[in-house]
């Protein structure tokens, strides 16, 4: 409301007068209603744990330096939750988790571990050069959604004539202010699992799962990073017990094939 005050407000002078300090605080405004939509909504993309279910899970990360937070992903319910970290010995765990098959994101200070899963085994995926057309189809779709966010990627895309999912990672480096009026010195960035539908031949985004929103400081070295897939965080089978993974060796998780998987990026003008 207050920044919808100050556009109108900022609007009226500016018509009124053409000053080029009230054209600022327009943009300012507009900046400022921007960022107020977008903080309304962080912190808020994780599921609350079940306290009625009883799986969980439990693990130990390592090496521990660096890790900034553990996320849980049921692809299919589209759920996903954050996990209990002690940074400083590497362990994570998961309470409250109803039973099935669940993917673990592993964020560390520039990096990414992953095995989020992008298709079922009933779904009939394309392949080589017909992968390849769709995914600039989808592409072309999907970076023009959502202008907030300056910088996309496409880490990795499957799908059919029909349907696509895809996990992305999408950032703005552009200026977000806070409620106050007061500029954010960071870069606003967002892991999604993104599915998209092949409408009157026309793609739109019919699910979009936010996983994790990071506020990365200006010259930060997290705003550089490595994005690796990797099965063995792939359909972990939840029941109702605590289930204990042991030690997650970083640097010796299987590396995915990424053949099946191409991938895009995008830089707004």
């Amino acid at each position: 409301m207050v920044g919808e005050v100050l556009l109108r407000q900022c609007a009226f002078s500016a018509s009124a007068t053409y000053n080029t300090e009230m054209l600022r605080h327009i943009t300012i405004a507009a900046i400022l209603i921007v960022s107020l939509v977008v903080l309304a909504f962080a912190g808020t993309y994780h599921n609350t744990p079940d306290p009625n279910s009883s799986g969980g899970l439990t693990g130990i990360i390592e090496p521990a330096e660096g890790l900034q937070t553990v996320v849980a992903v049921e692809p299919t319910a589209n759920t996903a939750y954050e996990a209990q970290v002690d940074a400083t010995t590497g362990k994570f765990s998961f309470e409250g988790l109803p039973a099935g098959e669940y993917d673990l994101l592993i964020k560390t200070v520039g990096n990414v571990y992953e095995g989020i899963t992008l298709a079922t085994e009933d779904d009939e995926l394309l392949k080589g050069k017909e992968l390849l057309k769709l995914r600039d189809e989808v592409a072309k779709a999907f970076f023009i959604t959502e202008d907030y966010f300056n910088i996309k990627k496409i880490s990795r895309m499957t799908g059919n004539a029909g349907k696509a999912r895809m996990f992305v990672v999408q950032v703005r480096t552009r200026p977000v202010v806070d409620p106050l009026g007061n500029l954010i010195h960071a870069n606003i960035r967002r892991f999604d699992l993104v599915e998209m539908t092949n409408s009157r031949k026309a793609w739109q985004t019919t699910n979009s799962r936010h996983l994790l929103r990071q506020e990365v400081p200006f010259n930060d070295p997290d705003n550089v990073i490595q994005i690796h897939y990797s099965p063995d965080l792939s359909k972990i089978l939840i029941g109702e017990s605590v289930k204990d993974l042991g030690i997650l060796k970083l640097k010796k998780l299987k590396k995915g094939d990424l053949e099946g998987y191409p991938s895009a990026d995008y830089t707004a003008k």
